[in-house]
C-alpha cells in the first residue's frame, strides 16, 4: 500500500507547484512502482489472496492514509526547503515533532516515568542512553538532514520515487544484520527498481532545465 506513496507526491507536486512531466515519466514511474511492491513482498503470488481474504480492512485504512501524508509531506517539504534554510527547517522538524509526541504521549496517559525509562532500561542505564543517542542520530538527525538537502535540489515529484529506496534498504537490513529470506524475486525486483528509479531522474533533467 505504502508503495502508492509517489504517486501522491507526484499529484501534488503537478497541482501545487506545476511540475512538468516528461512523456516517459509514465512509464518508468509504473515499473518503479511495481518493483518496489515486488521488493516488499516475500510471496508475491499471495498479494491478491491477502486482499480477498481481508479485503478492506481498517489496516488497509491506516497504511492508505499513511501514505497520502507520506506523499503530501514530501510535497510540503520542497515547498519549505525552496525559501528556507536547511539548519531552520531541520530544527522546526524536531521541534514539531517533539511537541506533537509529547501531546499524544500526554492523552495516552504514558507521559510518566515508568513509560518512558521502562525496567529493561533501568537495568542498563549507560547501554540504553547510548542506544538512544545512536537511534536520534543515525536514524534521525543525520537522515533528516540529507533528506532536507534532497527536497531543495529535487522536485517533488521525483522526490517521491527515490524515497521508495528506503524499502529497498529495509530488505537489506533485515536480510543482512536479522537474516531474513531474501528470494530472487526481490533481488530481480531491487535491480530494476534501481534502474527505473534512475530513468525517472534522468527522463525529467530534460524537461526541468527547460522550465529554468
Amino acid at each position: 500500500i505504502l508503495n502508492i506513496q509517489p504517486v501522491i507526491s507526484t499529484i501534488g507536486a503537478f497541482a501545487l507547484f506545476g511540475d512538468r512531466l516528461a512523456r516517459q515519466f509514465f512509464f518508468y514511474a509504473g515499473i518503479s512502482i511495481l518493483a518496489g511492491i515486488f521488493v516488499s513482498v516475500t510471496h508475491p503470488t499471495m498479494i491478491g489472496v491477502s486482499f480477498e481474504r481481508a479485503g478492506l480492512n481498517i489496516g488497509t485504512a491506516y497504511a492508505l492514509v499513511c501514505a497520502v501524508f507520506w506523499g503530501l509531506s514530501t510535497v510540503a517539504g520542497r515547498g519549505v526547503m525552496m525559501g528556507m534554510s536547511l539548519q531552520l527547517a531541520s530544527s522546526m522538524r524536531i521541534v514539531v515533532g517533539l511537541t506533537c509526541m509529547t501531546l499524544i504521549l500526554l492523552v495516552y496517559g504514558k507521559l510518566n516515568g515508568a513509560a518512558l525509562w521502562p525496567v529493561a532500561a533501568q537495568a542498563h542505564p549507560t547501554k540504553a542512553m547510548v542506544w538512544l543517542i545512536l537511534l536520534a542520530s543515525v536514524s534521525g538527525g543525520i537522515p533528516l538532514l540529507i533528506y532536507f538537502q534532497g527536497l531543495r535540489l529535487t522536485r517533488a515529484s521525483t522526490a517521491g520515487y527515490f524515497e521508495m529506496m528506503q524499502t529497498l534498504a529495509a530488505v537489506c537490513i533485515t536480510w543482512g544484520f536479522f537474516h531474513a529470506s531474501l528470494y530472487l524475486h526481490q533481488v530481480i525486483a531491487a535491480i530494476v527498481l534501481i534502474g527505473a528509479v534512475a530513468m525517472v531522474h534522468q527522463v525529467q533533467q530534460h524537461v526541468e532545465p527547460a522550465e529554468r
